[in-house]
């Protein structure tokens, strides 16, 4: 055997990961060909799991057969994976499967094909149960590989299966701008798309394969093909490519978010989420999880929404290291102030960034200081890479600043702000603070009225870097994982 012969794809190491894990999951003491099935049936851009996935084959179902087909195998401790005989003819035979094609590589294909020419194991036993032979699969496998790279639209090759969890205002208007941008992700970047899973505490977790209806899921009617208890099997039966985690945040320990994304990469899903919680309790051990398993980590929208915060910083700014930012990061409370400036009452102000659809029913998040803390703690994390938690933050809202107090201020010319800090230190500690404070009207912060934001970045090589963002909306804030979304895209186009 060449060498060549015994270089596997990615996606067939991808393949031969995934049985390791089934078969972990399940307690066994060996990889047999039932958990090569699994992970074929799991790596879904390959041919192998492109032919398993149109012949109707999905996870949830095979690995139930195959449990109960295995449960002699059951070991009660741990111990040295290994491959059964049969899955070591199975991977032989897809070396001459390989060669018999004349191809320089083993991927996906060879392995179905080694499979099913076996004709022996456990995942021969479940493919029969469930009514598929190995003639349907090899005559599958010949249609999806003479239709040649060349000849398959540019949408087929890189159709995106999308699994919403939290289904709020965000989510919802994340699938209205998905549903808007269509054309242009298709015809500018190549890329197609279906939602199919949904999931919220409301409406529990639901799948539909084939994809949900955008209008039907935004009217309130969800379609459901399947219901499940968990996020691992929601994102099995919806197969999905991307979870999109928009779910509530918890500012304390950021669960259980956390649990949802480290299930979606640990399934090789790649992950966006708008829940600053992951980013500020968990951001380093996600990302590692991610490189891991070659997916993405990313979190855009948890700062100023759509604003380019984190991707300017991974790919615009190499080897700048930032020294220094501070900011106005709540449209809450920045909104309050303008308003108190402007002759309301903290209540009267209050109860108008609610009529706006600004400030939650319980404002005390944002005036009180945490919204802005956790955004700091989140960027101190990523972009000084230093783990800073909330906690760690000094904090102060804006209950103490009665209109009174915040007209004087802007009558002398230095009005009060809600200012966000973080500095390091020549000892390369980092400390940071959330509190009021008065600015000089040539402050670019002073001019940032209403709902807006602003943040300055002052790096080793950039002494003044300056983003801002216009009263965000919903949209604004949906912008933030699409673009995400395509990074994830590029990402995957250019590995190919």
């Amino acid at each position: 055997m060449s060498n060549k012969l015994e270089r596997f794809t990615q996606r067939a190491r991808q393949v031969l990961a995934f049985a390791q894990e089934e078969a972990e999951r399940m307690q066994h003491s060996h990889i047999g060909t039932e958990h090569l099935l699994l992970g074929l049936i799991r790596e879904k851009s390959g041919v192998g799991g492109r032919v398993l996935s149109e012949l109707g084959l999905e996870v949830l179902p095979v690995r139930q057969i195959a449990k109960r087909r295995t449960a002699a195998a059951k070991t009660s401790g741990p111990s040295r994976l290994e491959l059964s005989p049969n899955t070591k003819r199975v991977l032989e035979r897809a070396v001459g499967e390989a060669r018999r094609m004349g191809h320089d590589y083993i991927g996906t294909e060879h392995l179905l094909l080694g499979l099913v020419h076996q004709n022996a194991g456990t995942a021969i036993d479940v493919l029969k149960e469930l009514g598929i032979s190995a003639e349907q699969i090899r005559r599958q496998t010949r249609r999806v590989l003479e239709e040649g790279p060349s000849q398959t639209p540019r949408s087929q090759e890189r159709a995106y299966s999308l699994a919403l969890l939290g289904f709020g205002n965000v989510g919802r208007a994340l699938a209205s701008l998905l549903k808007s941008k269509r054309d242009e992700l298709r015809e500018k970047y190549g890329i197609e798309w279906k939602i199919t899973g949904v999931a919220s505490r409301r409406i529990g977790w639901l799948a539909k394969p084939d994809g949900f209806e955008v209008d039907a899921l935004l009217s309130g009617s969800y379609q459901s093909s399947i219901t499940t208890s968990n996020i691992q099997d929601w994102l099995e039966a919806s197969r999905a490519d991307v979870l999109f985690e928009n779910s509530s945040m918890n500012p304390h320990t950021g669960q259980p978010a956390i649990d949802y994304i480290r299930a979606a990469l640990e399934l090789g899903v790649h992950t966006v989420t708008a829940n600053k919680g992951p980013v500020v309790y968990a951001y380093h051990e996600l990302r590692d999880l991610a490189m891991a398993k070659g997916k993405r980590f990313l979190f855009e929208a948890t700062v100023m929404g759509g604003a380019p915060i984190f991707s300017l910083f991974r790919e615009a700014l190499p080897a700048a290291n930032l020294k220094r930012f501070r900011g106005i990061l709540n449209s809450t409370t920045n909104l309050i102030i303008t308003e108190m400036e402007n002759g309301l009452s903290f209540d009267q102000a209050v109860k108008k960034a609610q009529e706006l659809g600004i400030a939650e029913t319980d404002p005390s998040f944002d005036v009180d200081g945490w919204d802005a803390t956790v955004k700091v703690s989140a960027l101190a994390t990523v972009l000084m890479d230093v783990p800073i938690k909330p906690q760690d933050v000094q904090r102060e809202g804006i209950r103490a600043l009665a209109p009174e107090i915040v007209q004087a201020a802007r009558a002398e010319g230095r009005p009060y702000k809600l200012v966000c800090q973080a500095e390091r230190g020549d000892d390369g500690q980092v400390t940071a603070s959330v509190r009021p404070a008065q600015v000089p009207l040539n402050d670019p912060l002073a001019s940032v009225r209403g709902a807006s934001s602003i943040i300055q970045f002052q790096m080793d090589t950039i002494y003044g870097l300056t983003l801002s963002e216009q009263d965000p909306d919903a949209l604004t804030t949906a912008y933030g994982p699409l673009a995400d979304f395509i990074t994830i895209a590029r990402t995957e186009a250019s590995a190919r």
